[in-house]
């Protein structure tokens, strides 16, 4: 069904009751709301802008994530150094199975997954 409604997608002048695929890793409607706080990190200067980074990901980042979690979700403090930022499913399952897994273990991923 997803293949076939790619000719409905949401706009909101357009089409406002199209399809909305929640099941893809991209969602652009989101950028709307996270427009203001995406151009704040863009002022950040940072070397990592044009070289590689932490692995953990960017400490600006993790700070802010950190601090998100401290006032909003945990309600506690949330240390920076806790907190792992990548760039989507895949980097964290790889990030993840390096720290879980030993030579030789097996991985058994079930269907369906992103590629």
């Amino acid at each position: 069904e997803h293949i076939s409604r790619l000719g409905d997608v949401y706009d909101q002048a357009l089409r406002p009751n199209g399809y909305i695929c929640l099941a893809i890793a991209e969602n652009k409607i989101s950028f709307r709301l996270l427009r203001d706080h995406l151009q704040v990190a863009r002022t950040h200067d940072s070397i990592a802008t044009t070289c590689y980074d932490d692995p953990r990901g960017s400490r600006y980042v993790r700070e802010a994530v950190a601090a998100l979690l401290t006032d909003h979700v945990m309600k506690r403090k949330v240390d920076a150094e806790s907190v792992v930022c990548t760039t989507g499913a895949t980097g964290v399952l790889n990030q993840l199975l390096f720290c879980t897994c030993c030579p030789g273990d097996s991985v058994i991923i079930p269907a369906p997954y992103y590629t």
